[in-house]
């Protein structure tokens, strides 16, 4: 995800707005933060056009985007990847707002001055059940493959982070000793590993596979800034596949450093955890910036945010959608998403489930 390194991106999708390389400014998104409301049942939005796709089958699930700014999807909400449809689940902000395993919990945290019981809080994504806290602290979540338990970065300044484990239902709490200077990225499905970035050596930030009691570290990538070989960066949002056997990035390859950098493409990354080069595909060039992305809860697709144009359009009237791939890179189906309203757009896919 673009927006954990730099910010935000035009509606060109061709540039973006540096910051300031931190654990902090990499955990976390800092945006304004609207009163919580209970998430809303009515359900509108956009039909995509399928492609593809057998005639009855349907795709399980929902996929979850984050969106902040003058937007209407402002906050997160839950897309149905049938027939594009979307409902509100949380007007909270936070970009690294996680979906549990099952997707009916939404954890999301509360976090600038002034917000009401600021800390961890657990949305019910039915909208069936009131949200509630989970932990005072404040930090970036991951659920526990099973979807008991949440792994927590909390955030105590100056760029450093404690990691702290708790049942879903906050009953108590216990410190991991997981070393502050790793950002935790994903939990692996069968609960074995974990893959972080490292902010030990910058600007390179090594990938890392480590246990959740924070034994048996492992390298996995060398350098995330540049990427060996293949040059280029990767945004700080991997994904584990549903066998556990790979992790997905995002990547750019810039046209310069500077203010503002612009990419002269965007792809998808795949990581073999048992080792080998990279694989680079879904390559965009002219025709949008790759943000974010997903795995189908079948582990058979992909669901990527796409911020750009398509091809014909006018270059100033910039477009927000998602694609569905299959796992070779084939687009299967476009998900239209409504016009943001503002000059910059920040959406960010969270989850598939």
């Amino acid at each position: 995800m673009w927006f954990r390194m730099f910010g935000g991106v035009s509606r060109q999708g061709t540039s973006t707005r540096p910051r300031r390389r931190t654990a902090i400014a990499a955990a976390s998104m800092l945006v304004a933060v609207i009163t919580v409301a209970r998430p809303a049942r009515e359900a509108s939005g956009q039909e995509g056009a399928a492609q593809g796709r057998v005639s009855g089958s349907k795709r399980a699930g929902h996929i979850y985007l984050m969106a902040v700014g003058d937007d209407p999807l402002r906050g997160a909400v839950a897309i149905d990847p049938n027939d594009g449809s979307w409902r509100k689940i949380a007007n909270e902000i936070h970009q690294q707002a996680r979906v549990s395993p099952d997707g009916r919990r939404l954890a999301i945290r509360r976090f600038l001055r002034g917000t009401p019981d600021p800390g961890l809080w657990i949305y019910d994504t039915t909208g069936e059940k009131d949200a509630f806290r989970v932990s005072e602290r404040q930090g970036n979540p991951l659920w526990s493959p099973d979807g008991s338990e949440i792994l927590l970065a909390a955030i105590m300044g100056r760029g450093q982070v404690e990691y702290w484990r708790m049942p879903a239902d906050g009953a108590r709490e216990a410190r991991v000793p997981f070393p502050t200077t790793e950002l935790v990225l994903d939990w692996s499905p069968d609960g074995q590993w974990i893959v972080s970035a490292s902010m030990r050596k910058r600007p390179e930030r090594p990938i890392y596979l480590t246990h959740p009691d924070g034994t048996g570290e492992r390298l996995l990538l060398a350098a995330s800034d540049p990427v060996p070989q293949i040059g280029g960066t990767i945004g700080l949002s991997g994904r584990f596949s549903r066998d556990g056997r790979k992790v997905l990035f995002t990547h750019g390859i810039q046209e310069k450093v500077g203010r503002p950098a612009a990419f002269t493409s965007t792809a998808l990354l795949l990581l073999d955890v048992d080792g080998g080069p990279p694989r680079r595909f879904f390559e965009r060039a002219n025709d949008g910036l790759t943000t974010s992305a997903s795995w189908s809860p079948d582990g058979k697709e992909l669901a990527v945010h796409v911020l750009g144009n398509d091809p014909g359009q006018p270059a100033e009237r910039a477009t927000s959608r998602i694609e569905v791939l299959d796992i070779e890179g084939r687009v299967l189906k476009k998900i239209p998403l409504p016009d943001p309203g503002s000059v910059m757009i920040a959406r960010n896919i969270l989850d598939w489930r």
